[in-house]
């Protein structure tokens, strides 16, 4: 069987998976309490569910990225993950990436997500820790980019504060 071929069965097992384990959480459960529930699948030795759980990360789209970002800095073992390659110059449907910790597959769902790769995964010669700190402070800075400022007319009215003795 073809290679291309072998990456779309994957693919969709993949999205199925995941599919399942976003059906199991229920409709009415709060996407912080998924996000949560997700991140924690992760960390687990199995590939499948670890794989189910990222691909459902990225299943559950933009309004998943604040809690994300909330819970990225987790250094957690992870393990070998695949990513459907979007690169228009892509020669494969399929990347496969060993992330050793979360907050690097976290980075990696979050660049899916949003199509902007605002971490960098390589450690540039720095020591890991120190890049994967950069990256989570990278996208706390991207999430309060992204969060709506509060309107003017919603805030309370400002008095002067009253001087002492009058």
């Amino acid at each position: 069987m073809p290679a291309e071929v072998e990456d779309g069965i994957d693919q969709l097992l993949q999205k199925s998976a995941a599919a399942r384990l976003l059906a199991e959480m229920g409709p009415g459960t709060p996407i912080d309490a998924k996000v949560a529930r997700l991140i924690d699948r992760l960390s687990l030795r199995d590939r499948v569910h670890t794989q189910a759980a990222a691909t459902a990360l990225i299943m559950l789209g933009r309004p998943a990225v604040p809690s994300i970002v909330r819970r990225m800095d987790d250094r957690r073992d992870v393990g070998i993950l695949s990513f459907e390659n979007r690169s228009p110059d892509a020669f494969e449907g399929v990347r496969h990436m060993g992330l050793p910790k979360v907050v690097d597959c976290l980075d990696e769902i979050l660049s899916e997500i949003t199509g902007e790769p605002v971490g960098s995964m390589a450690a540039g010669g720095r020591e890991p820790g120190t890049a994967r700190d950069e990256r989570v402070a990278a996208w706390t800075e991207y999430l309060a980019r992204m969060s709506p400022p509060v309107p003017a007319k919603s805030l309370p009215a400002l008095r002067p504060a009253a001087r002492p003795g009058r």
